[in-house]
């Protein structure tokens, strides 16, 4: 991607919106999931877990130093695992099979992620800001088009992975062109090929690595279990459905605003905010009261900016420490992993109203934290 920086755009910001559909119908699929399976509330909720565990898994294998000349050919290696993955969950017919295929599409998610963030953030300088909102923007995109696409086939999810899997199978050639030399592991052996760099670079900036696990958790237990606090006691399924797009609709209109207003708003200003109103709408949410879609769409708008932003604010930091980069996805992926393991624990307990007031306060005590940093930076400036 490195000698080919509009080629990498352009085949990237077309993964990317891909992914984002794919990632949005898994919460809008979970009620279909478990009539099809015959499953429970935390036994559907695995699926969720699969596919961030495989993201952390491929993150993790991106660092492996004898791994590092596969790695240039990533994109290529990620929409190979998302079609697989898709076609896996469309077709295989047994829920081991699609939690086999919600792994390989996480996987690809931790591939792309990796590669498209880690170039737009250490390629483009002082515009990196931007074009990482706008490169997320698409991913918003696509997830504001799944659930509708899943609502206009009536919740036959089959066909919808099916189609996405074709579409990842469409670009595969495209992104097997991508010779990614970005991920230049021997221009710094000590840097990158060093267990204990990594973790120096990972306590140095352990507080920045927190947030971000608590974004990625956040964004993951709010649009994957939203339908399932929605529906039911408060509107029926597919009204609740609806309520998903529309807070897809929010969470890309937020990161396209992001592009134009990161040429004056610093990037920490974007996560305080994002914090801090996810922690005032969880509540509403949590409530079940009139409000609660219309506050349930607006969480889009309130996290849609936290992950580009908290990686935008570590982009200085990225060019210098060029592990961070990984560590800082391996942290997103981590909070992914326990954000729907949490919220699964938490409904099957006390009821997902509940555990929405518990992620409210995680939300506040993420909000203190960025406070934290911007008043006393340390490692991430």
């Amino acid at each position: 991607m490195q000698h080919h920086p509009e080629r990498a755009a352009v085949t990237g910001l077309a993964l990317f919106t891909l992914l984002g559909g794919g990632q949005a119908l898994f919460g809008p699929s979970l009620p279909t999931f478990q009539a099809l399976y015959g499953l429970s509330v935390p036994s559907a909720g695995l699926i969720l877990t699969c596919y961030w565990a495989g993201g952390l898994s491929a993150v993790l294998v991106a660092l492996v130093p004898r791994f590092a000349p596969f790695m240039r050919w990533r994109t290529g290696f990620a929409a190979a695992v998302l079609a697989l993955g898709c076609f896996a969950i469309s077709d295989s017919g047994v829920w081991p099979g699609v939690l086999l295929g919600a792994f390989g599409m996480g996987a690809g998610h931790g591939l792309l992620t990796v590669g498209l963030n880690g170039f737009f953030a250490s390629a483009f300088g002082q515009r990196a800001p931007v074009l990482l909102n706008l490169l997320n923007a698409m991913f918003g995109v696509g997830a504001v088009i799944a659930p509708i696409v899943l609502v206009s086939f009536d919740g036959h999810v089959e066909h919808v992975f099916r189609g996405l899997a074709i579409g990842f199978a469409l670009l595969l050639p495209l992104a097997l062109l991508l010779d990614d030399c970005a991920v230049n592991v021997e221009a710094d052996s000590e840097m990158n090929n060093s267990l204990s760099s990594l973790v120096r670079t990972a306590v140095r900036h352990r507080l920045f690595l927190m947030l971000m696990g608590v974004a990625v958790g956040l964004e993951v237990a709010i649009v994957g279990w939203g339908v399932t606090v929605l529906s039911g006691p408060v509107m029926p399924l597919d009204e609740a459905r609806t309520f998903t797009s529309f807070f897809y609709v929010s969470f890309t209109c937020a990161r396209l605003m992001a592009v134009g207003l990161s040429f004056h708003v610093r990037p920490a200003l974007f996560v305080l905010g994002g914090f801090s109103a996810s922690a005032i709408l969880l509540v509403i949410v949590n409530d079940g009261g009139g409000m609660a879609g219309y506050a349930f769409a607006l969480l889009g708008f309130a996290v849609g900016p936290l992950f580009p932003n908290l990686f935008a604010w570590a982009a200085p930091r990225i060019v210098k420490e060029p592990p961070l980069s990984a560590l800082v996805i391996c942290a997103g992926m981590l909070g992914g992993i326990a954000g729907p393991g949490l919220l699964s624990g938490l409904a099957f307990a006390a009821g997902a109203q509940s555990a929405f007031c518990l992620l409210s306060v995680f939300a506040l005590v993420a909000s203190a934290m960025v406070v934290r940093l911007i008043i006393r930076p340390g490692g991430v400036h």
